[in-house]
């Protein structure tokens, strides 16, 4: 079961998306729609809890204050943006939506970005989430925003790709040791670059024999142990990747 929030000033413009996801592939039976029609409507159910796996945002409502404050609860939940063109802003990738749909798509191309969304999320509902915490706040991180994991005091230190969080330090504690977490994730391209930490592949920008750097500039040295097995996974993950692609 899939629960889809949809905000819009205009009803047709919902009861359109509603249409176009059921043509996607998804029965009514699989889907549970909940409707917006104000900034202040969804506030109010953003402030007091919400409970979706995708969330639509059209961006005549004031996205950036949405947005924001839904990230600010809502690390993990895809987020979408249904827009003309020329109503897109740069701000918007700050609060990393998953996908931008045009109001000038035909039908057709609307229903075919539809049923990538519906195979992205059935494939989210099965990835494994890291439980952390910011102080004495519950935090839920999607493994695909997770950079790299390191060594901690009691745990271990969740260091998330900038942005994410909304916050100054895209640190969060888990309780889990490394080599716990790594048991989890060894089969979702994360791996063993130094006895202290492990890192996603998805983040890594540069490599060499003695140290990777992230996407975000941060360099992290690879301990010589584990020089030939990050050679290899790495390898096997590119052309994972390039086949992928083609």
């Amino acid at each position: 079961m899939f629960h889809i929030a949809i905000c819009d000033e205009d009803k047709n413009d919902i009861e359109y998306i509603k249409k176009t996801i059921i043509k996607s592939g998804l029965h009514k039976s699989e889907v549970i729609f909940y409707e917006y029609y104000s900034e202040e409507e969804i506030l109010i159910e953003i402030e007091e809890g919400m409970n979706v796996d995708l969330l639509i945002l059209e961006t005549k409502i004031d996205e950036n204050k949405v947005a924001k404050e839904f990230r600010k609860k809502y690390y993990n939940t895809t987020l979408i943006f249904y827009a003309s063109i020329n109503a897109l802003s740069p701000e918007i990738i700050k609060v990393c939506p998953f996908r931008f749909l045009l109001k000038e798509y035909s039908d057709k191309k609307l229903v075919e970005e539809f049923k990538d969304i519906i195979t992205y999320l059935e494939e989210k509902k099965w990835r494994p989430i890291i439980n952390g915490y910011d102080g004495y706040s519950h935090i839920q991180i999607a493994i695909d925003e997770v950079m790299y994991i390191s060594i901690a005091k009691r745990g271990s230190h969740v260091h998330v790709y900038d942005g994410i969080l909304n916050r100054d330090k895209n640190i969060i504690f888990c309780k889990k040791k490394v080599e716990e977490l790594y048991e989890i994730l060894k089969d979702y391209d994360f791996a063993y670059v130094h006895n202290s930490y492990i890192v996603n592949f998805k983040f890594i920008k540069e490599r060499t024999k003695e140290e990777i750097q992230l996407m975000n500039g941060e360099i992290l040295s690879v301990s010589r142990s584990k020089t030939r097995e990050l050679r290899n996974k790495m390898e096997l993950y590119l052309n994972k990747i390039n086949k992928k692609e083609f």
